[in-house]
């Protein structure tokens, strides 16, 4: 039987190798009983370019979130970027077709994704703050 791995694809916005390995001991202090490995694939347009290669599809999509993050650093509001790339994107991509019939739901995951990347953010940055109290208290 063939050894099970756990592989994820990262496309945040926080610069990241193209591949790494995560461990969940690394989120917490101390030991535990369990370890879990996660190979990290950093799927952000111009990463991993053999898989990119290997899989147009992911390539496009690459290159939708990439394109989607530059209208919006060009001040454009996240539902105008998203149209503005649906209109703009290749006719010979293969994924188009399936995103123009997908229009609402497309808008739905960006906004999705956009404001899940805040709320973790936000909660990472609530968790240092509560470690830094317990670290001050014990000292105490």
């Amino acid at each position: 039987m063939p050894m099970p791995i756990c592989v994820c694809f990262y496309n945040g916005t926080k610069e990241q190798h193209e591949r790494q390995v995560l461990r969940l001991s690394d989120a917490y202090e101390g030991e535990g009983d369990i370890e879990v490995k996660v190979t990290m694939l950093n799927i952000n347009y111009g990463k991993n370019q053999h898989m990119m290669d290997a899989c147009e599809p992911l390539k496009e999509y690459a290159w939708l979130v990439h394109a989607v993050r530059r209208h919006q650093s060009e001040k454009m509001d996240l539902d105008a970027a998203v149209d503005a790339v649906l209109d703009e994107m290749p006719h010979e991509f293969v994924i188009k077709i399936f995103l123009l019939e997908n229009r609402a739901e497309v808008k739905s995951m960006f906004l999705t994704e956009y404001n899940e990347e805040k709320v973790m953010e936000k909660e990472r940055q609530e968790g240092h703050q509560e470690r830094n109290i317990e670290v001050i208290l014990s000292a105490r």
